[in-house]
């Protein structure tokens, strides 16, 4: 996972992570939100869920297009994701590890991404 979490707590029902993604951390409130603590060393432990939750919130919160939204603009605009990263200039293996939501692609690249998707409803 890219995700770190530092800090965990908990106040009216909202979970505050202030996490790290190599860069600035980010205090992100997550309604509704459990992690599991164990009994005998009282560690708090972040389930899966909570984790993928937060990576999709971190693109949110930088006003990046998710994984998802990147497959979409691809499909839509009819390219093979050999012909999207050769278009963007970037290696196979970082174009697949975008789309598969590995690794994070910058604003540049979101800004490149989201004009496919403009051009596709002109």
């Amino acid at each position: 996972s890219l995700l770190w979490v530092r800090e965990l707590a908990q106040a009216e029902g909202v979970i505050s992570l202030c996490a790290s993604w190599k860069g600035p951390r980010f205090i992100i409130a997550v309604p509704d939100a459990e992690w599991l603590q164990c009994e005998a060393c009282q560690k708090r432990i972040v389930p899966y869920q909570l984790v993928r939750r937060l990576e999709l919130l971190r693109y949110d919160t930088l006003g990046l297009l998710r994984p998802s939204q990147i497959r979409a603009a691809r499909r839509g605009a009819d390219l093979s994701q050999n012909a999207l990263a050769s278009l963007l200039g970037v290696d196979l293996k970082t174009y697949r590890r975008w789309e598969s939501g590995r690794s994070y692609h910058s604003k540049v690249t979101d800004r490149a991404i989201r004009g496919l998707r403009l051009q596709k409803h002109r």
